[in-house]
């Protein structure tokens, strides 16, 4: 049976960062797969939004992913062997108007994943990242929620996303998770520096 190590962690403070990476390094001898995934930007109209909202958003997943980066991979370079994957967001290509404060941070992520990865990639250490839309979480539902025009509901909303997208289907956490271990094997072993969009061909690109 798999070994699980739950390590209760806020990816907005370095020092909580730091622990995670030497808390797993210890009980597991190393680690050999990073899968960054956090996020609870708040949306809303952007005159309304203060400095604050961005800030916080852009700590916890920008700041956030690039620490967990900057912990694990000096043992991954010296290991020469190492996987990341940042689960970032569709919105990093195709900003909603009420979510500024996570697509502004998800470009900015898909930026550090590509630019990182040339550096990595002579030690053998892997960085890629995938963009999933709307998801059926409950988080994607609080999301939703900011695109409710007066008078409508969530369902509303649900539906004109879903009109949205050709295959007209909301993607399961499932179809994340596995696009994240194709992406980490060794099936993949070339492929560094890139995106993946899973979004229901939204965005029919790669």
């Amino acid at each position: 049976m798999p070994q699980v190590l739950p390590v209760p962690a806020d990816l907005a403070k370095p020092e909580d960062v730091e622990r995670v990476a030497r808390d797993v390094a210890a009980a597991f001898g190393q680690i050999d797969i990073l899968i960054n995934n956090a996020g609870s930007a708040m949306g809303g109209p952007f005159l309304e939004l203060p400095d604050s909202a961005f800030l916080n958003a852009w700590t916890l997943k920008l700041l956030g992913y690039i620490r967990m980066t900057r912990a694990v991979v000096p043992a991954m370079i010296a290991r020469r062997d190492g996987r990341i994957v940042n689960v970032v967001g569709g919105a990093a290509r195709n900003p909603p108007a009420a979510f500024l404060t996570g697509s502004t941070g998800n470009a900015a992520l898909i930026n550090f994943t590509r630019g990182v990865s040339k550096e990595l990639a002579p030690h053998n250490v892997r960085i890629n990242a995938i963009s999933p839309g709307t998801t059926q979480t409950e988080r994607g539902d609080r999301l939703l929620e900011a695109e409710v025009e007066p008078g409508k509901t969530i369902e509303d909303a649900r539906e004109a996303r879903l009109n949205r997208t050709p295959l007209h289907r909301i993607t399961q956490p499932a179809e994340i998770a596995a696009m994240a271990a194709l992406i980490v094997s060794d099936h993949m072993a070339t492929m560094t520096g890139a995106e993946v969009i899973v979004d229901g061909g939204a965005m029919p690109t790669i």
